[in-house]
């Protein structure tokens, strides 16, 4: 027999203790879960998740204008929140080139990439740790 593979682990998973009912809800039962959120902050929040979604978007799209577009924002007020994260960080997250005969181009600078890596994983992991806690302190729900 060959296993398929499948992204909802509710589907594959014994469902036996407490536990597995609160991480694999029956279908149409509504469960409560906390909701964590990890930002960097000098004097003022400067790095969150809004941030690093747009610098996602940035380097899969190659273009800062259109990872604007996409997330319903002025260019302006892109290149406000880049500036503002690159002064609070102390070194550039993009490299760009003006269009021109061969166009232009935004991709993201090595330090970013590790920016970015590291926040994602300290970002999952964080979400993680909160589920922990969440079914320690409320083991028999709200």
């Amino acid at each position: 027999m060959q296993e398929i593979p499948v992204n909802d682990k509710g589907i594959i998973e014994a469902v036996e203790t407490h536990i597995d009912a609160v991480r694999y809800p029956a279908v149409g039962q509504t469960v409560v879960h906390p909701a964590v959120s990890l930002s960097f902050e000098l004097d003022e929040a400067f790095f969150g998740p809004d941030m690093a979604q747009f610098l996602r978007l940035i380097e899969h799209a190659g273009s800062m204008q259109t990872a604007c577009r996409q997330m319903n924002m002025s260019y302006s007020k892109g290149f406000k929140l880049l500036k503002n994260a690159e002064n609070q960080l102390g070194y550039p997250l993009l490299i760009t080139q003006s269009g021109g005969s061969e166009g232009g181009f935004s991709q993201l600078t090595p330090k970013a990439l590790a920016l970015m890596e590291n926040y994602m994983a300290l970002e999952k992991e964080l979400k993680e740790k909160a589920e922990e806690l969440f079914l320690k302190y409320f083991k028999e729900g709200l």
